[in-house]
């Protein structure tokens, strides 16, 4: 930047040449307070220090232009309504606003526009005919343009009714003929259904309001449709399934991809489930190689499928042409942190890994998520010496144990606690607490019950738990 003034405040200054360079002379050690300015500029102001043994190059300075559009000093809503099963606009609409005191009505692509609103929170009221009315709430951070959609659920006279049935077409695209032996389900597992021979699905017994809804075919691409409802009744949900663009690349497809219903704890085995598919006319072959990834990117486990029906692990196989083969990916969540973790399955051309390529050529990948919850358990071993002893003696009893974090949190300030009594009566013959403080997760701890004299014969049960944590887990009750 050519002519830049640069000044200290005790009145020295410089301009900057023709490369954007600048050098003051003679300038004493000290600090100093400066300003950097230029026309059509915003001014910046620094401070440095130039002691000794610094050569005083202060680096890059940066300006920043002066804007010549003025901020805006209002609200634009721009708006679209949409049916909250099929996602379509809805034309009609009529959208409300108690204050100001204004209203319009949505067009054929289901749109409004709102302007020159002096308000940052706005009170929406939208109705159309066949539809159940909704209030919104819209709150910006300040003036400028909004862009937003807002849903309204089907209205529906069968009242009473606990869950909902979804019934649907399921149409390609390009052709407009329905398609068959499509997989229809809900985004979390729960149900899941196939399109029949006309493209016709139903899925029963939907228990949500709000769901998403996925639809997954061989050769097409995935779709997935996010509905609102405001009751429980029948609805309907045509859908359509854009076909996967041919290339010499489309040897394969991982058509469905879904992880388990449920999140897991520490030290469980989820069971991903997946339908991959050769797309080609010839028999091909393909290594599925899977990894866990966390929230920060970074690969925690490597996993590995086996078919359906059976439980032997492979990486490596062969497809006849046209051919589906349904695989099982199991991951064990050991004890990983607890978060949010991504499968990310590829299939990749066989024997083209290298130091260059180390993730290989890609055939085809898809990805899903899951969830680790937080556990906190403990397991261990405890030993009692002697093992046998004489009720009514007074040879004390050694109780001591080795107890290990086999949670997923830290175990902090928590209280163990060991019980002891007799089978036939339930009767507590012997309890001691012991604290533990802040034990990471896998650490072994030695941990001493101290002594007890044995006063009842027979075998005795002894257990051991977290009394005060209701979901704390430990091992089998131990006999002495």
């Amino acid at each position: 930047m050519v002519s830049a003034h640069f000044s200290l405040t005790d009145g020295a200054s410089v301009s900057s040449d023709s490369n954007g360079n600048f050098t003051l002379v003679s300038l004493p050690r000290g600090s100093y307070q400066a300003e950097v300015s230029a026309n059509k500029y915003q001014t910046q102001t620094l401070s440095f220090e130039f002691s000794a043994g610094l050569s005083g190059n202060l680096g890059d300075l940066v300006l920043f232009p002066v804007s010549d559009v003025s901020a805006p000093n209002d609200l634009t809503i721009l708006g679209v309504v949409l049916d909250g099963v099929s996602g379509l606009p809805i034309q009609g609409a009529i959208v409300e606003i108690a204050e100001p005191m204004l209203d319009m009505i949505s067009d054929e692509q289901g749109q409004f526009f709102i302007g020159e609103l002096t308000v940052l929170e706005i009170e929406l009221s939208i109705s159309a005919e066949g539809y159940t009315s909704q209030s919104f709430t819209l709150s910006a951070s300040g003036f400028g343009e909004i862009k937003q959609s807002f849903v309204l659920p089907p209205a529906n006279a069968n009242t009473g009714q606990i869950s909902s049935i979804l019934t649907g077409l399921i149409k390609d695209s390009l052709t407009g003929s329905p398609i068959p032996d499509v997989t229809v389900h809900l985004a979390d597992g729960s149900i899941s259904t196939s399109s029949d021979s006309s493209g016709q699905f139903v899925l029963n017994d939907v228990s949500e309001l709000v769901f998403t809804v996925q639809a997954f075919a061989t050769g097409y691409l995935e779709t997935e449709q996010q509905v609102t409802i405001s009751s429980h009744g029948s609805y309907t949900l045509d859908l359509i399934l854009t076909p996967l663009t041919s290339s010499i690349g489309d040897q394969f497809q991982i058509v469905d991809l879904n992880a388990p219903l449920e999140t897991a704890g520490a030290n469980e085995i989820r069971l991903f489930e997946t339908v991959v598919a050769n797309l080609t006319d010839q028999p091909s072959e393909a290594l599925i190689i899977g990894d866990i990834v966390n929230a920060s990117g970074e690969v925690v486990a490597t996993v590995t499928p086996y078919l359906s029906g059976t439980t032997e692990i492979e990486s490596h196989f062969s497809f006849d042409k046209q051919e589906n083969k349904v695989l099982t990916i199991p991951w064990s969540t050991a004890q990983h942190a607890p978060g949010i973790y991504q499968l990310v399955l590829r299939l990749v051309e066989p024997d083209t890994i290298s130091r260059s390529l180390p993730t290989a050529v890609v055939l085809a990948e898809n990805q899903v998520n899951t969830s680790i919850q937080t556990t906190t358990s403990f397991a261990g071993t405890l030993a009692i010496q002697p093992p046998i002893t004489q009720a009514g003696t007074q040879n004390p009893i050694l109780l001591d144990a080795l107890i290990v974090n086999s949670g997923n949190v830290l175990l902090g300030n928590e209280i163990l606690q060991l019980s002891i009594h007799d089978p036939q009566t339930d009767e507590l013959l012997h309890q001691v607490a012991i604290p533990i403080n802040n034990m990471a997760v896998s650490d072994h701890l030695p941990v001493s019950f101290g002594k007890w004299i044995q006063t009842s014969e027979g075998d005795l049960l002894i257990i051991r738990c977290q009394p005060w944590r209701a979901n704390a887990r430990a091992g089998s009750p131990q006999k002495a």
